[in-house]
């Protein structure tokens, strides 16, 4: 059960695909993007117990592992794939990610129409 089980898989993707051309377009502008939700829902994820730590390099090693998932099967990423490591403590240019639904909260918390696989918030 992934967050994005009531879109299409083109649905889903395209969500996805626009939160993180947000945050790119952020960093590239320099302005802080932000729906008005934004920073309750990552204090939200934060708090969660699903929430773990990941360096850059360890995200894009466990994307790599398991990119065959990733692509033939969006729908099935949290059930299919490999578990994110657990790491509590947060890290210098660390990311917040989900071990649920193997997401990365910054990115989806920042979608106007995203909203967490957990019910914890909603878009």
């Amino acid at each position: 059960m992934g967050c994005c089980e009531k879109q299409t898989k083109k649905e889903a993707a395209g969500s996805i695909v626009k939160a993180h051309m947000q945050v790119i377009a952020d960093k590239i502008l320099r302005k802080s993007f932000e729906c008005k939700e934004y920073r309750d829902r990552i204090k939200t994820c934060e708090s969660c117990a699903h929430h773990t730590w990941l360096s850059r390099k360890e995200r894009l090693n466990w994307i790599i592992c398991n990119l065959g998932v990733i692509i033939v099967r969006p729908n099935r990423i949290a059930e299919d794939t490999a578990k994110l490591p657990v790491k509590l403590e947060p890290m210098d240019h660390g990311l917040l990610c989900c071990q649920y639904c193997r997401c990365v909260c910054d990115v989806k918390a920042r979608g106007k129409k995203l909203e967490c696989c957990l019910k914890k918030w909603r878009k």
